[in-house]
């Protein structure tokens, strides 16, 4: 489960349900209010990032379901607690 909490590049994030063209910034099974604990970013080639994101595990569910097929993402990657370093997937 992963939800889209900051847009970076600025286009409209969009709720589940809402009717337009456009694919939901979460996972079709999201809850509100379940504990998603994994931060990630959805990044596209030259390293900018386009979204920031929370997911219940490390996973490329997100960068699969809404970054490479919405806006040509090409990687996503997580935060590492301990490291205090963004690891690539």
């Amino acid at each position: 489960m992963w939800h889209i909490i900051e847009n970076i590049i600025d286009s409209p994030l969009v709720n589940e349900g809402e009717a337009n063209n456009h694919k939901p910034a979460c996972s079709v099974n999201y809850r509100a209010g379940t504990a998603l604990d994994h931060i990630f970013r959805l990044c596209d080639d030259d390293g900018n990032v386009y979204f920031i994101g929370v997911s219940d595990r490390v996973t490329v569910r997100p960068l699969d379901d809404y970054g490479a097929p919405g806006y040509g993402c090409a990687y996503i990657e997580f935060w590492d607690k301990g490291a205090h370093v963004w690891e690539t997937l």
